[in-house]
């Protein structure tokens, strides 16, 4: 229960919060949002790792909460820079390029957290290595503000329009149905890679290390075909149907997920995981850019 809050706290905020964050974008501008938002992850990171350095619960909880804030705000930013920088120029393949990289760090990160905490059995010490790869995270958010200053200053995709809390109000129907969709495809996916590795073990009996390894499966599966399907995207279209087809594909995996018998190691196991893959490329490479098309 313990555990699982520690999630809680990361993405309950955030089903309103990037309101907020989009919000501050429009108003202060994207190079205040970086720098802020990087700034609230680093803050929480430090704040996770005096959680488990003290073995303070409320730091834990206080860290997750302020990282979750940071880290979901700063999607919302690296999205709005993307969105500038490719204006009408293979926008679903810019957005999946950078999706495939997020991915591929999940994956990083479920692969070596298991086995660091195992040589070292220490979860300050782990933590204290999140605490490093963010700090790194922020001289490139630094770096980014300096490239769009300098290749960028001269172009004319600023938007100048006065931004008001009434606009919510403008938002048609299918942005808020968008919204609801990605909010119950986005709970069932994260929620269940968020407790997969003790699933992994109870149920096909691997070890906790192996069990982190194969988690990387979605994400470094997801990474290869995000950029693949996204120009597929971007030169196809069909977005409404493919959109119909990955939330299905996500309802056949936890169907596929509980019809598996229980077994010791079984190749059975490894199948969803790779669907989940598939089901991430395809939903994140179509969520995003329909979101840009529908608030146009």
């Amino acid at each position: 229960m313990e555990y699982n809050l520690l999630y809680s706290v990361y993405s309950l905020p955030n089903i309103v919060l990037p309101f907020v964050g989009g919000y501050l974008l429009d108003y202060f501008g994207i190079k205040f949002g970086v720098i802020l938002y990087n700034g609230l992850i680093c803050v929480g990171q430090l704040l996770f790792c005096l959680g488990c350095h003290l073995g303070n619960y409320s730091l834990l909880i206080l860290g997750r909460a302020v990282f979750g804030i940071g880290a979901e705000s700063l999607n919302v930013a690296q999205s709005t820079i993307v969105n500038k920088w490719f204006l009408n120029k293979e926008l679903s393949t810019a957005l999946g390029i950078s999706l495939c990289i997020c991915r591929l760090g999940s994956s990083l990160n479920s692969y070596l957290s298991p086995i660091f905490f195992q040589e070292y059995r220490s979860t300050s010490l782990v933590s204290l290595i999140g605490l490093i790869w963010v700090l790194i995270s922020f001289f490139c958010g630094l770096a980014l503000i300096y490239m769009d200053n300098k290749y960028l200053k001269n172009e004319t995709v600023e938007n100048n329009e006065t931004v008001s809390c009434k606009d919510f109000k403008k938002l048609n129907p299918s942005f808020w149905m968008l919204y609801a969709n990605g909010i119950l495809c986005f709970l069932s996916f994260f929620s269940f890679l968020n407790i997969a590795n003790k699933y992994l073990q109870l149920r096909f009996q691997f070890s906790s290390t192996t069990a982190g390894g194969l988690l990387t499966i979605p994400y470094v599966t997801a990474g290869i075909l995000t950029p693949i399907i996204s120009n597929c995207v971007d030169r196809k279209g069909k977005k409404a149907s493919l959109l119909i087809i990955s939330c299905s594909l996500l309802a056949f995996i936890h169907f596929f997920f509980a019809a598996i018998p229980n077994c010791n190691q079984c190749n059975s196991s490894l199948v969803p995981l790779v669907l989940y893959g598939i089901f991430f490329a395809l939903y994140t490479s179509l969520l995003i850019s329909s979101v840009s098309i529908i608030t146009d």
